[in-house]
């Protein structure tokens, strides 16, 4: 009987045994896999800078000295003997960028100052006799368009020029546009100047500047109008 008791305490540790170390097993030497992962990111840097300073091109007042005024008017204007003041038209486009980009300078001229080719102009030019009789009605021949205004280029793109046609057609070298790639940079600098000779074509000055002051004048042209624009765009 002893012995069966024993037996059965045996069998039950035995059977306990068994199952702790389906337990443990169970627990320590089963498959595992395991990942990770993380990342991180910023803004595309754009560092491209566009500046266009314009308003000194043209003034309504032109000086020799501080004191004395050679032409003043109500509004901007140009006349024989005068000249651009300051920086005139500045463009400047410089920097780079971590993404490709693309940059677009055009100019478009409207209006620009000439008289244009023609026979026989009525002069407005006057002038005395020794019998103090004022004589006028005389005419004149436009042997092709004339342009007073001299225009000038410097910086990137460089010239002399006789409109501001020519003036557009060398700033639209690349109409459109000129691709740079990622860090590479881009560095354009452009100033425009003018000016008007004073002496040598007295009759057509003088014809254009009586056409300015009314009523208009066949063939002539007096005013002046233009738009510049720049981007720097990113492109795919």
């Amino acid at each position: 009987m002893k012995k069966n008791r024993m037996f059965r305490i045996a069998s039950v540790m035995l059977v306990l045994a068994i199952l702790t170390t389906c337990v443990i097993s169970g627990t320590f030497a089963k498959y595992v896999t395991r990942g990770s992962g993380s990342d991180s990111a910023r803004v595309a840097k754009w560092g491209v800078k566009v500046v266009v300073t314009g308003d000194e091109l043209f003034n309504n007042k032109y000086d020799t000295d501080a004191d004395t005024a050679t032409v003043q008017a109500s509004r901007t204007v140009v006349a024989p003997g005068t000249a651009c003041r300051g920086n005139g038209l500045h463009i400047k486009v410089t920097g780079t960028a971590e993404t490709a980009f693309r940059v677009t300078l055009t100019m478009e001229a409207t209006e620009d100052v000439y008289l244009e080719q023609g026979n026989a102009y009525e002069s407005q030019v006057t002038f005395t006799e020794s019998n103090g009789e004022i004589v006028s009605g005389n005419t004149f021949d436009v042997a092709e368009d004339y342009y007073p205004i001299v225009y000038t280029l410097t910086g990137t793109t460089n010239g002399t020029y006789h409109s501001l046609a020519e003036v557009a057609a060398a700033i639209n070298t690349a109409p459109d546009g000129t691709d740079y790639a990622p860090g590479q940079s881009v560095n354009i600098d452009v100033t425009l100047t003018w000016s008007w000779v004073f002496e040598g074509h007295e009759e057509e000055d003088t014809y254009l500047g009586a056409s300015a002051n009314g009523p208009a004048l066949d063939g002539a042209h007096t005013s002046i109008d233009y738009t510049v624009s720049v981007s720097a765009v990113q492109i795919d």
